[in-house]
C-alpha cells in the first residue's frame, strides 16, 4: 500500500475548472500541487486554504482525483455583495465579509455602498471586522439574507441605527427594515 501510494499514483495533470474570475494558470501557481506529488496524498484542505488565501474571489474548492494521475480542481467563485467606504477608495466584501479588494478607486455598478460601519482591519482574503461589532455582525447577516432570498438592484444599505436599518432598491425605492431581530424573515 505504501509503495502505491507513494510511487505509482503521481500528480500528472492538474486541470482547474468553474472560475470565471481567475486564469487556469493562476489558479494552477496557487494551488499548491505540483506534478510529481503524490495524487493520493494532497490535502484536500490545504489546496482550498493555499487557494481561498491568495485568491480573493475563490469561494470554495472541491477536489476530483481521477486515478491514476490527474487531479481535478473544482472552484465556486464569490462575488461582491456590498462595497464599504475608505477614504477616497472602496472595500468590496461578499456576503460573509470576506475582503476581495480593499483599495478599489470605482464604484462596482448593480453593487450596494455601505453606511453605518467603520472598518478596523481588512485586508485581502481575511473576514473585515468592524469598531462597532453590532453593526457589522446585523450588515453580515442582513448580506447574506440578501443573497439567500435573491435580491438585486440594491443601491445602499444604512445599518447606521440598529433598530432602524433601511435600504435602498434602485436609487428610488427605501425598503425599511427596523431592528435587527427576525432579518431572514423580513427579507
Amino acid at each position: 500500500l505504501v509503495l502505491a501510494v507513494t510511487v505509482f499514483f503521481k500528480v500528472d495533470t492538474i486541470k482547474a475548472k468553474g472560475s470565471k474570475n481567475y486564469p487556469q494558470k493562476i489558479i494552477l501557481e496557487n494551488c499548491g500541487v505540483e506534478k510529481g506529488d503524490s495524487l493520493l496524498l494532497s490535502s484536500e484542505e490545504q489546496i482550498a486554504e493555499n487557494l481561498m488565501n491568495s485568491l480573493p474571489f475563490v469561494g470554495s474548492v472541491t477536489i476530483e482525483r481521477e486515478l491514476p494521475s490527474t487531479l481535478i480542481i473544482n472552484i465556486t467563485d464569490t462575488y461582491t455583495a456590498a462595497t464599504i467606504s475608505n477614504k477616497g477608495n472602496f472595500i468590496l466584501i461578499n456576503e460573509t465579509g470576506k475582503v476581495l479588494d480593499s483599495d478599489a478607486a470605482i464604484l462596482n455598478e448593480g453593487i450596494p455602498i455601505v453606511t453605518g460601519v467603520e472598518t478596523e482591519s481588512f485586508k485581502e482574503s481575511e473576514t473585515i471586522t468592524f469598531k462597532t461589532k453590532e453593526n457589522g455582525d446585523i450588515l453580515i447577516e442582513l448580506l447574506k439574507s440578501v443573497t439567500k432570498a435573491g435580491i438585486t438592484g440594491l443601491t445602499e444599505i444604512n445599518v447606521t441605527d440598529t433598530s432602524d436599518i433601511f435600504m435602498i432598491y434602485n436609487d428610488r425605492i427605501k425598503i425599511l427594515v427596523g431592528s435587527s431581530l427576525n432579518l431572514e424573515t423580513k427579507i
